[in-house]
Parts: C-alpha cells; sequence; structure tokens
C-alpha cells in the first residue's frame, strides 16, 4: 500500500526488479503471519491486522512524505518525535496518571533507554524515506519481524518451523532483489 501511495503521489521510480522485490517480501511476511492462524481463520483478527496494517502504511507515507517536504530531515525528525511525544504522554496521563507519577527510577531509566533507541532507529528510516523510494524503506524495515523470530531462537529457545525458515530466506530474496534493482 505505501508503495502504491508512494508512486502514485510523490512520482517515486522504482525498477521493475526493485517491485519484484517488495511482491516477494511482502508474500514472505503473509506467509509468516499465516502461521499464527493454526488452521483458523477469525475474520475479526484478519480484519484488524488489515486496519493496523492500513494505519502503518499512512504513516509510513506522510512521515516519507513529510520528510521530502523540508529541506533539513533532522528538524522534521526532531518536530516529528516531539509533537508524538506529547501524544503518548497525554495518553497515559488520561488512562493512568497514578501509574505515570509512581515511575521509579530504574523504570523511567529503562523507559529513557527504549525511547532514545526507538528514536534513533525510526530516525534512520524516516532519513531513508528522503533519499530511496518509500515502498524499499518501508520493505525493508519490516526485516525487523525475521530478526525477533531469529532473536527468539536463540535467546526464548523458541521453536521456528520450516514454514518460518522459507519466509525468511524468502524475505532475504526479496531483499536481494530490492537492492539490486
Amino acid at each position: 500500500f505505501v508503495t502504491i501511495l508512494s508512486l502514485i503521489f510523490l512520482k517515486d521510480s522504482i525498477p521493475f526488479f526493485g517491485i519484484v522485490g517488495i511482491l516477494i517480501a511482502s508474500l514472505a511476511l503473509v506467509l509468516i503471519s499465516l502461521i499464527n492462524f493454526n488452521k483458523k481463520i477469525n475474520l475479526q483478527t484478519i480484519g484488524i491486522s488489515i486496519f493496523i496494517a492500513f494505519v502503518i502504511s499512512v504513516y509510513t507515507f506522510t512521515d516519507g512524505a513529510g520528510v521530502r517536504s523540508v529541506e533539513n530531515s533532522t528538524t522534521f525528525i526532531v518536530w516529528n518525535f516531539f509533537l508524538g511525544g506529547w501524544i503518548s504522554i497525554g495518553y497515559v496521563y488520561l488512562t493512568d496518571k497514578e501509574s505515570l507519577f509512581k515511575l521509579k527510577i530504574r523504570e523511567f531509566l529503562l523507559i529513557l533507554f527504549a525511547t532514545i533507541i526507538s528514536f534513533s532507529a525510526y530516525a534512520i528510516i524516516i532519513w531513508s524515506m528522503k533519499y530511496e523510494p518509500i515502498g524499499f524503506v518501508a520493505s525493508m524495515r519490516e526485516s525487523s519481524i525475521i530478526f525477533a523470530s531469529l532473536l527468539g531462537l536463540l535467546f526464548l529457545k523458541e521453536k521456528i518451523g520450516y514454514m518460518r525458515i522459507m519466509s525468511g530466506i524468502l524475505f532475504f530474496i526479496g531483499v536481494s532483489f530490492i537492492f539490486n534493482a
């Protein structure tokens, strides 16, 4: 969806092999998701998943369009996080203000650390969208799903079945198409 929006509205130029790579990577992510349905398809879960994917697509597209509309990427990225941060703090304040004011220093430092890591990771993604087609960046960003599976295998001793391994291989084939486009 992000790729279609960027092709139509931002006039991104994506070579044929780039489109093939995006499609292969997307297929791999759909396959890895199907594993979780355990042969039962719940329409409500699918509906919620599609809605969440749509929301992510829209904010990814708007972040990409926004960073391309300014000269200084850093200014856009900082303002984006600053304004978004107030929305998050406001939500927590309105829903559970007692816990907000009862944070221990250790919890506060962990939240601060996670915020810095999250900011850094997404700042790189937004910055990349200024210079590369948004469809490429959005597809590559989803590699986190594959890496999360690997971390689960290594540290949590989760089982990774045949389908998950095939999805990972297929995803990286898609990435190679994108990289060589």
